[in-house]
């Protein structure tokens, strides 16, 4: 019996910032070595608006692949989105090889460096005064 086909993450970036380019690295079996092989983006607390693209290709040099995914800037300064990637060895996204770690999606720095921390909660019909 011939082992099964398998690919496994070596690196993968723990955060990316909006605007920027995270890249995936992977290893596979001999089976798939030279193949071509699909990444699809598995949105947690992303939307596909975040990236410029969801879905995309790369070939394993031998056993070694790796891509890269372009994540867009969109002006909205939030806590850190996540993510995760799986890679599939058929261009129908159907037979599923590996799927990556959780990655954040982290907003950049404010304009100007500023972040604004409200503790306490804001109270209904209240206000709030910036110097």
């Amino acid at each position: 019996m011939a082992p099964s086909a398998s690919v496994t993450f070596t690196s993968v970036p723990t955060s990316i910032t909006k605007g920027s380019t995270g890249t995936f690295d992977t290893t596979s079996t001999a089976s798939l070595a030279n193949a071509t092989l699909y990444w699809a983006i598995n949105n947690g607390t992303t939307t596909n608006s975040n990236f410029s693209a969801v879905t995309g290709s790369y070939t394993a040099t031998g056993s070694a692949g790796s891509f890269s995914i372009v994540t867009l800037t969109d002006g909205i300064y939030q806590a850190d989105l996540t993510f995760t990637v799986s890679v599939y060895q058929d261009s129908g996204y159907t037979v599923l090889r590996a799927t990556s770690a959780s990655v954040n999606l982290a907003s950049p720095t404010p304009p100007g460096g500023q972040t604004v921390t409200i503790g306490g909660g804001i109270t209904i019909g209240g206000s709030i005064t910036f110097n």
